[in-house]
């Protein structure tokens, strides 16, 4: 994540190089992240601030309030085409309905920069990951370490987002690589700390044995640690 914000912004400071940042006025860069939730989005607002402090460019932020709401974010490119900023780092919450929006953006003639997932439209660039690929690697990784056998539990991500449809394929990849290993489950802790862990406890619950799990990010990786620790080892 830290390369993709520092290559996002670059690429935006870029644009307005030539165009915003010749005016008098400051120039003023509209971010779309998902949700207040993931730290990694976190980390790209922190950035994006100190890049625009840096470079003089005034940053606003547009994060659904309900984690990665659809008609939210659609809310707010409507507002943001009334508003019409130099330029758009743009983070769709959906690849798939979030296409009309990023269209009126370009009508618009508002340079975007897409960042993290893909989806049709114009942009100055992609800054962005193989989520396929993290996904094989992943799991290859974590199956060589099981010694190519075992028994786990799969905690995916958004169900819509992209990156958990990609790096679950991933995931399916390297599977059919390693028959000796069972998944006993999936379940969606929608890359969150708190709804992982509620997705472990009912694995634990359910499956007397468990070898290892495979988790779609950190954050839910830190919740199905804190559902293997003993209750009075918890945060509360």
């Amino acid at each position: 994540m830290r390369n993709v914000i520092v290559t996002t912004l670059f690429a935006l400071l870029t644009v307005l190089s030539g165009n915003a940042m010749a005016s008098d006025d400051m120039p003023t860069i509209a971010v779309f992240t998902k949700n207040t939730t993931n730290p990694a989005y976190q980390a790209f607002r922190i950035a994006a601030d100190q890049i625009g402090r840096s470079a003089g460019v005034k940053i606003l932020h547009f994060v659904p309030k309900q984690p990665d709401n659809v008609d939210e974010q659609k809310a707010m490119v409507e507002q943001v085409l009334k508003d019409r900023p130099d330029a758009v780092v743009f983070i769709p919450v959906d690849d798939v309905a979030m296409i009309d929006s990023v269209k009126k953006l370009n009508d618009a003639k508002i340079p975007i920069v897409l960042a993290a997932n893909p989806l049709p439209g114009d942009f100055v660039t992609y800054v962005g990951a193989d989520d396929f690929e993290i996904g094989t690697r992943e799991a290859r990784y974590l199956f060589e370490e099981l010694g190519g056998k075992g028994k786990i539990v799969v905690i995916e991500g958004t169900a819509g987002a992209p990156t958990n449809r990609e790096r679950v394929r991933g995931y399916k990849r390297a599977l059919a690589e390693y028959p000796a290993i069972e998944v006993l489950g999936f379940g969606a802790g929608n890359y969150q700390e708190p709804d992982a862990k509620q997705v472990m406890e009912k694995f634990l619950e359910q499956y007397q044995q468990i070898d290892a799990v495979l988790s779609a990010n950190d954050s839910m990786a830190l919740g199905a640690l804190e559902a293997l620790k003993p209750p009075t080892a918890r945060r509360s």
